[in-house]
């Protein structure tokens, strides 16, 4: 995954289209090489692209994957239809899109597991991972964002 401008230098980006820039909020920024996020905040994504095919529908997907390899579904606050996201279908190669994205994480009493052995009282480092997939099934856009969960 190629690097990226905007506010989150640690983000990594792939997929067909050309990613100009990523814009994080609700993290913690003086983490330097990852997103640092409190359980129970909110974060949000700006995404700025521009496709090298036609879309004519896109659907997006959020999901974490643990220091071991799992991966879930994060259903917080993730609308399904990019539409509601700012990206309107059909999407047009060669034209400009921002899609702009929320997750509400868990808050800290939510019960939750522990990767490998760790304490709960220790940072949870885990990957978030943003996906635009068009409707070949191809990947228009997926953005990485390392990320470490705080008590």
């Amino acid at each position: 995954m190629a690097a990226i401008t905007g506010n989150a230098p640690y983000a990594r980006a792939d997929g067909y289209s050309t990613v100009h820039s990523i814009e994080l909020s609700g993290h913690r920024p003086e983490v330097p090489d990852r997103c640092g996020v409190r359980y129970g905040a909110e974060l949000t994504l700006a995404v700025e692209f521009t496709p090298a095919t036609n879309a004519r529908e896109l659907r997006a997907e959020v999901t974490l994957t643990d220091t071991l390899g799992h991966t879930a579904p994060v259903p917080h606050g993730v609308p399904p239809d990019p539409a509601a996201a700012g990206v309107n279908c059909p999407m047009a190669a060669g034209e400009r899109y921002t899609y702009r994205g929320l997750v509400r994480t868990l808050p800290a009493n939510y019960p939750r597991l522990m990767s490998s052995i760790r304490m709960f009282r220790e940072p949870l480092h885990q990957d978030l991972t943003w996906t635009l997939t068009d409707d070949s099934g191809a990947i228009a856009v997926r953005v990485q964002v390392p990320m470490t969960f705080e008590p």
